[in-house]
């Protein structure tokens, strides 16, 4: 594929494929926990809580491999395509290492999670990490096709590993509970990575790209990790600070832990629209810079915010007319009045700090592009331990608050200053055009 104007139509080309696919991949979330909760509601609580801490191992390492799609996207602008092929194998090399981690997280499981979470969480945790060397492999190969703009093979993947978890949901979960919520999850992932795979090897990539040839380069796989680990860093502080928020709310009652994970809820079911157009926007930069096109940048900064203004407004119009949808869809019917009220009220706060943290996220993605990723680290563990740890601790520590405040208090502000924070890092240093690529 050519590179692509930095129009709405050409960004929605690219990043329509992953805003689907995303949309598949959070509403299975949403159904993991949409059957917990019509079987026990603290069920679904507890591994809601779960889910931040094993996000944050996650991320420490996938986020790494999937910022890969950085330099493969440069590569491909560049045409030096064996070259993107051979980031992708020091990628694969280092999601095997992996391992290591996700056996030492296993291990300490009890240690870090909250006890209120052990009854139904600690199992759901174990699991996960038994099967958590999918997801940086996942992030290594789906960066490889991003890069390269061969979107909907991502997209098909996505739908088999997402089409899988819910079915797998459906039949493990009445049985087995959260153990086989996880187990439905990590069968899923190992998928789509299989499934990946296939295509990674397949006679066009073979011929294109040389994927079949595989060489380990230290050179590139460290440039990788250098590129990789600010984003990694900065998504593990970041659940990590959502874990101890989570953690510290939780101290204040089943009303406060619920409605918190209610709004986190939400923002995983939606956060997919700005996710997918901030990764379109990572490649179609990364390619713009490779291919010596970086002056079309700001066009595209400009498409991608009318395109998220856009979705959010449609789809918080739905939810705030019609809020009894999500209260049916979270099993929320058989609890109090004043529970089902305070969880409604949060929702408008939720998407006041949606529509901040996708301004956050686009111009993160552009910044990223360039290679500053350290600058993005930077921003995002600043504002969130001070914006919204430090914040929520002093709002427990020291005020009698509602279960609500948090929602609509503290979010929309963290999301409003991180955004600022951002759009002055863009507008202030001066960006020259840095490639990334190492040549053979």
């Amino acid at each position: 594929m050519s590179t692509p104007a930095p129009y709405i139509r050409s960004l929605l080309t690219i990043a329509m494929p992953l805003v689907i696919a995303g949309l598949a991949s959070n509403s299975s979330i949403i159904v993991d926990r949409a059957i917990l909760a019509y079987f026990d509601i603290d069920m679904m609580s507890h591994v809601s809580t779960t889910s931040s801490y094993c996000w944050m191992i996650l991320y420490l390492t996938g986020g790494i491999t999937f910022m890969s799609k950085i330099i493969i996207g440069q590569c491909n602008g560049a045409a030096q395509y064996a070259q993107a092929a051979k980031v992708t194998w020091q990628m694969i090399f280092f999601s095997l290492a992996c391992g290591i981690i996700f056996m030492f997280s296993y291990y300490i499981a009890p240690y870090i999670l909250p006890p209120i979470a052990h009854q139904h969480g600690l199992i759901y945790f174990k699991i996960i990490m038994c099967g958590g060397i999918f997801w940086p492999l996942a992030g290594s190969l789906s960066s490889f096709f991003i890069g390269t703009y061969q979107i909907r093979t991502v997209f098909i993947s996505l739908m088999i590993a997402n089409i899988a978890n819910v079915v797998l949901d459906i039949l493990l979960i009445p049985s087995y509970g959260t153990y086989g919520a996880a187990l439905a999850t990590v069968i899923s992932m190992g998928a789509q990575c299989l499934f990946l795979m296939a295509v990674f090897l397949n006679n066009y990539n073979r011929a294109k790209y040389q994927t079949h040839h595989v060489v380990y380069n230290k050179a590139i796989l460290y440039q990788a990790v250098r590129i990789g680990y600010p984003e990694s860093l900065s998504h593990f502080f970041e659940m990590m600070a959502w874990s101890i928020v989570i953690s510290y709310i939780a101290t204040k009652g089943r009303d406060h832990l619920i409605v918190t994970n209610l709004a986190q809820t939400l923002f995983i079911l939606f956060m997919f629209v700005y996710t997918e157009i901030g990764s379109a926007v990572k490649s179609m930069c990364s390619n713009y810079i490779g291919a010596d096109k970086a002056s079309h940048i700001p066009r595209l900064i400009l498409s991608s915010l009318i395109v998220h203004s856009v979705f959010m407004l449609a789809i918080s119009s739905i939810v705030l007319l019609y809020p009894s949808i999500f209260i049916k869809l979270l099993s929320l019917e058989n609890e109090s009045l004043y529970l089902q009220t305070i969880a409604i009220q949060s929702l408008r706060g939720v998407f006041v700090f949606m529509f901040f943290d996708g301004i956050s996220y686009i111009f993160a993605s552009v910044i990223s592009a360039y290679g500053d990723t350290f600058s993005s680290m930077l921003i995002m563990t600043g504002s969130i331990w001070g914006f919204l740890v430090i914040p929520t601790y002093l709002m427990i520590t020291y005020t009698n608050f509602g279960a609500v405040t948090h929602s609509i208090y503290i979010l929309p502000t963290y999301g409003i200053l991180t955004s600022v924070l951002y759009l002055w890092r863009y507008q202030t240093k001066s960006y020259k055009q840095t490639l990334l690529i190492i040549n053979p």
